[in-house]
């Protein structure tokens, strides 16, 4: 169990699309509008692991034309963020800034299902770490423990955004930051592709 929990700490603590969408909005909005989008996006990943524990894993390895169209579904919306981000003028946000809402826990937990980098560790987690079946104790537990170590590793760099980041006082330079952050967005999600 050390060493799925390893796993999941790299898993969870290192760039990709959904942390890097936390640090950016929350070096916008603030860490406490971020905190549901942090724990969506852990929900989201722990529940694809317990589904993949539980014998999800088996379909998607038998039919990878699944895989590859939710890899094509989630480079379209992650480009549409991507491209949100960008665009934003980098003005404080105002209480009437109905078009840019913050991402909520749907939307965390939404993205984890278009996520490569997400199915890659959920499939891992069947594959690498359980090669038979977990069976729902162990699908349960191993997806309690993504979750506690999701919240942790996308709050870390929602915390990065929003406390890391005091440099970004003007517009010009909260939108050069923005811009960077959709770049490194769709990078993350190319990368992830890749892996």
């Amino acid at each position: 169990m050390i060493a799925f929990t390893l796993f999941a700490v790299v898993a969870s603590f290192t760039p990709g699309p959904t942390n890097i969408l936390a640090m950016a909005n929350s070096a916008r909005r603030g860490f406490g509008a971020s905190l549901p989008l942090v724990i969506g996006a852990a929900s989201g990943v722990a529940g694809m692991v317990w589904a993949a524990g539980l014998g999800l894993a088996v379909p998607l390895r038998a039919h990878p034309m699944i895989h590859h169209l939710l890899s094509a579904v989630g480079i379209v919306w992650l480009g549409w963020l991507a491209w949100q981000l960008f665009r934003s003028a980098g003005d404080p946000v105002s209480s009437r800034d109905d078009d840019h809402r913050a991402p909520g826990a749907l939307t965390g937990a939404a993205l984890q299902l278009v996520n490569p980098k997400a199915w890659m560790m959920a499939l891992a987690v069947v594959g690498v770490f359980a090669p038979d079946s977990l069976g729902p104790a162990g699908a349960t537990w191993r997806a309690v423990v993504f979750l506690i170590v999701g919240i942790a590793g996308v709050a870390s760099w929602a915390a990065l955004g929003s406390y890391g980041i005091g440099w970004l006082r003007t517009p010009p330079q909260r939108r050069l930051f923005n811009r960077t952050m959709a770049v490194l967005l769709i990078v993350a999600a190319g990368v992830s592709l890749l892996v």
